[in-house]
C-alpha cells in the first residue's frame, strides 16, 4: 500500500486515475474483487476506501486481531 501511494505521489497521477493505476498490478483475491465491486463505479470511490474495502474482503475478519499476538 505505502510502495503505492508512494509511486502515485511521484508519478503525479491524477485522484481519478489513481484506483485504476493502483489496481492494474493486482491479482488473485484483489482483481477479483475491483473486477466485481469496484471497477462499475470506481469514480465513487476514494483510494483510501479501495484498500480498505480489498483489506476487509480479502483477509478474515479476526485478521489483525492475530497479527497484534
Amino acid at each position: 500500500m505505502c510502495e503505492s501511494i508512494n509511486f502515485l505521489k511521484d508519478a503525479r497521477v491524477e485522484p481519478s486515475k489513481q484506483i485504476k493505476m493502483v489496481a492494474q498490478y493486482t491479482e488473485g483475491k484483489v482483481h477479483t474483487y475491483y473486477l466485481n465491486v469496484i471497477v462499475d463505479h470506481e469514480e465513487k470511490w476514494t483510494l483510501e476506501e479501495y484498500f480498505c474495502d480489498i483489506f476487509d474482503a480479502c483477509f478474515p475478519s479476526n485478521f489483525r486481531e492475530n497479527q497484534c499476538r
